[in-house]
Order: C-alpha cells, then structure tokens, then sequence
C-alpha cells in the first residue's frame, strides 16, 4: 500500500495495483447531487478542472457534473483484492435469495418467537 497526500482531513487517496483507489469514508469524494447547493457544484467542477458558465443554472451544472462523474467508485478493498486475483462481487443487501443470512435470521427470530409464547 503507497498512501497518497491528503487533500483535506476527509480525503484520502491510496494507490494500488496503479490505480487511485479512494477509501470508502471519504465522502469529500463524491460528487454533488442535484439537491447540492450551487456553490458546491462548482466547487467540484473547479476542483476536477471542468469548464463551465458562470450563467450556468444549477440543473445545467448537475447535468455538467453527471456527465463527467465517474460511472463507479473504485474502493481500496477491490483494488487489493484485485491484486491478488480476486475480485469481489456486490450483493443486493436485502434481497434474501443473494444473502442466505438473511432467512438464518428469520428462522432464529420465528423459533425465539415460539419460545417466548410457550
């Protein structure tokens, strides 16, 4: 692991596998949603180097930021993981079929439930 310069006390960049690979608690990362106010989104803009019109409104600035906005987030773990011959697959959280965790609960909590009724 290289660690990078921080860029504010939110924002750390790391490098692996010669990618920069950004740790999952920084939200100084992400960039502005529509509900952002305008001076953020042309912070954002500023910081990534991306010209915009200082007539711009702010849904022509939010449509400028979602065009250039990464597609996806690359963490730290999947660049690790990566470098090793890994590759790790995201599952949808609460779909019970995908994460069997999820019926072990709903047995657990039906069998305690018969128990505190008996």
């Amino acid at each position: 692991m290289v660690a990078g310069e921080a860029h504010s006390k939110f924002e750390v960049q790391i490098s692996y596998c010669g990618r920069q690979c950004v740790l999952p608690q920084c939200a100084a990362q992400a960039a502005p949603n529509q509900n952002a106010r305008k001076g953020e989104m042309l912070f954002w803009l500023d910081k990534h180097g991306i010209w915009y019109s200082s007539s711009m409104t702010k849904a022509e600035l939010y449509d400028l930021i979602k065009m250039h906005k990464p597609q996806y987030e690359t963490f730290a773990i999947d660049c690790l993981l990566a470098e090793h011959g890994h590759r790790l697959i995201r599952l949808s959280p609460y779909h019970p079929d995908l994460n069997p965790i999820k019926r072990i609960w709903g047995i657990a909590k039906t069998r305690i439930a018969e128990k505190m009724l008996l």
